[in-house]
């Protein structure tokens, strides 16, 4: 099965030997069942018939969409399966409640809470409560923020994303209609002119103005170039889920030596590009494990792994657990 996004010509500047083992891996390592979804595709596939009708879409949807979340309750078919995205999604609750996946974690959301869920990451919407209100919206790091914001807001979405990598936060009163605002101004710009360099000035707003709530908010900012490439690069290895490429691939796709990448990963996240590929890989297996009922066999053979008991070293030495005792877990 061919590994979609790898243009031929990174094929051939990695060289031959890279072009006989990329040839055994999709050959042996198909990509995993968990769907990636465009917007359109989410409605197209989770809408409810009837006079509920999935919303009139514009053409540039996938740079920055914004709603309320009336709209959501009225028209998605709950729960949605498991599945990616390669936009942020930003959610923020101002009445009644709301549950959604993000990976492994399950994400509770009351009045004034807020969650950022990053490209490429695992999600799903599974319940609204019937007075639930609110905004959501998603953008694109590479169509709508500008050059000259990219470096900050890439910075701001590393610092927002840690805070709620596994729980959503709750907004004091100021702050939450601070954020409150700014949805209000973001949507009635979508909705009216459209502007997106407003868009992106708004975008770059309410993460200043999230952020402001976190503890951390007072500590001294780290190289933004450092962090650009370390978000780049776990965005592409979300793209390419299930294909198992060497860092080799995604130095090139990102025009650095793959020495350079490690060492702005390092400086990062304390630890070598390659733990980030083997911290996908086991995600993978988990929610595979956790949202399906594939024998562990087929998972490792979906993973890249020929032998499963291979496999089942791996997940152990990484989790503790067998997937068979993964899988029983609650």
């Amino acid at each position: 099965m061919y590994c979609p996004n790898i243009p031929l010509r990174c094929c051939i500047c990695l060289g031959a030997t890279f072009m006989i083992d990329f040839y055994q891996l999709t050959m042996t390592a198909p990509t995993t069942d968990i769907p990636r979804l465009t917007t359109a595709g989410l409605w197209k596939q989770y809408v409810l018939g009837g006079d509920r009708q999935a919303p009139d879409l514009p053409p540039a949807v996938e740079d920055f969409y914004i709603t309320r979340l009336e709209n959501f309750r009225q028209a998605l078919r709950l729960p949605t399966q498991p599945h990616r995205r390669d936009v942020n999604e930003l959610v923020f609750v101002t009445s009644g409640r709301l549950v959604r996946g993000c990976n492994l974690s399950t994400i509770q959301m009351e009045p004034g809470g807020v969650h950022l869920l990053l490209a490429g990451q695992i999600a799903s919407v599974n319940y609204l409560s019937d007075d639930v209100a609110g905004f959501y919206c998603h953008f694109s790091l590479d169509t709508i923020i500008r050059l000259y914001h990219r470096e900050h807001m890439v910075r701001e979405l590393d610092v927002l994303h840690t805070a709620m990598a596994n729980k959503a936060i709750t907004l004091p009163g100021k702050v939450g209609l601070a954020v409150r605002s700014v949805f209000e101004r973001l949507l009635d710009e979508h909705t009216s002119r459209n502007d997106l360099s407003l868009i992106d000035a708004y975008l770059v707003t309410l993460c200043y103005e999230i952020k402001s709530a976190l503890p951390e908010a007072g500590t001294k900012p780290r190289p933004g170039r450092a962090y650009e490439l370390t978000e780049r690069l776990r965005q592409l290895i979300s793209q390419h889920t299930g294909c198992h490429l060497p860092l080799t691939f995604y130095a090139d796709q990102l025009g650095v030596s793959p020495n350079h990448l490690n060492k702005a990963v390092r400086e990062v996240t304390g630890q070598p590009a390659s733990t980030l590929l083997t911290e996908a890989r086991l995600l993978e297996a988990k929610v595979l494990l956790r949202h399906s009922d594939q024998p562990v066999g087929e998972i490792a053979f979906r993973l890249g792994f020929n032998d499963q008991s291979y496999f089942s070293r791996f997940f152990r030495k990484a989790t503790g657990l067998t997937p068979q005792e993964f899988r029983k877990k609650d």
